[in-house]
């Protein structure tokens, strides 16, 4: 079990007419769900375009957090089952909707023990503040542009203008069949988890988001990160979570090593990043 400071923020922004994002967090009172299940965050963004993003991300988002507490299996496939059920969800939704496809991206954060269990789909990102000045992305964006990022074609310069930036390759909604990316990161006191959608990220820099974590609360930080998104005219919603980890239980530790699969723990105790599937 680790101790937190967590807070939030989802805006509307200056240009659009409704909020199509949503944010929720699950800190359980039960000592025994916590130790077993730890802490869940979830930041989604729905798409616009598909004419009902604001209940796809609300019902994807308040889906997953469901169906992950409900789960008896270890947290990294609690996570992706979850992801899996929010999924199907929001994809029936919108057949029985009719004219209007409900999709939206996610990503979700689990605070296990000793343990970062961290899932997504789509383009909403999670960073790592650990180091001052530094913010490290633990996601990469299912997206067209950093797919020619990746292949080299544009630099990361350039994708934060493209035309094409905004064009997701997977989202929760979507499809029956869902690809997520999970990894699983070792926790150290003092570290900070920033989970944002592409509103905030876009206009402000990764060591702006640094900047704004580091000796702050995590009040602060929101409020900090979500004016300075607003200063820069961002012409989408901006929601961001803001999670410090004030202490980690080390007694836990074994119990948390043995939820995971014997290769995942030999990447855990190395440092290591594996994404499964990014």
């Amino acid at each position: 079990m680790c101790h937190l400071e967590h807070a939030g923020i989802s805006d509307q922004g200056r240009v659009r007419y409704r909020n199509e994002d949503f944010i929720a967090h699950e800190v359980p009172t039960d000592s025994e769900v916590r130790r077993r299940q730890g802490c869940l965050f979830v930041v989604a963004d729905g798409v616009g375009g598909s004419g009902a993003g604001n209940v796809a991300s609300r019902e994807a988002t308040e889906a997953l957090v469901r169906a992950y507490y409900e789960s008896r299996r270890p947290p990294e496939r609690a996570l992706r089952d979850a992801f899996a059920r929010a999924n199907m969800h929001v994809y029936d939704l919108g057949l029985r909707g009719g004219k209007f496809r409900m999709e939206t991206t996610m990503v979700a954060l689990a605070l296990v023990g000793d343990c970062a269990f961290i899932a997504h789909v789509g383009d909403s990102r999670l960073y790592r503040v650990r180091h001052a000045g530094h913010a490290e992305p633990l996601t990469r964006d299912h997206s067209e542009v950093a797919e020619l990022v990746r292949m080299q074609i544009l630099t990361p310069e350039n994708a934060r203008h493209h035309p094409r930036r905004h064009i997701i390759t997977r989202s929760v909604g979507s499809d029956p069949v869902l690809r997520v990316a999970q990894r699983v990161e070792p926790l150290q006191a003092g570290d900070a988890f920033v989970l944002c959608t592409d509103g905030l990220w876009e206009p402000v820099s990764d060591p702006e988001i640094a900047s704004a974590v580091a000796g702050n609360s995590a009040e602060e930080a929101c409020r900090r990160l979500t004016e300075l998104g607003l200063a820069r005219q961002s012409n989408d919603n901006l929601s961001v979570q803001v999670i410090k980890v004030l202490q980690v239980n080390k007694e836990n530790a074994m119990a948390t090593a043995n939820n995971l699969s014997w290769w995942r723990r030999l990447f855990v105790k190395a440092g290591q990043r594996p994404d499964e599937d990014s």
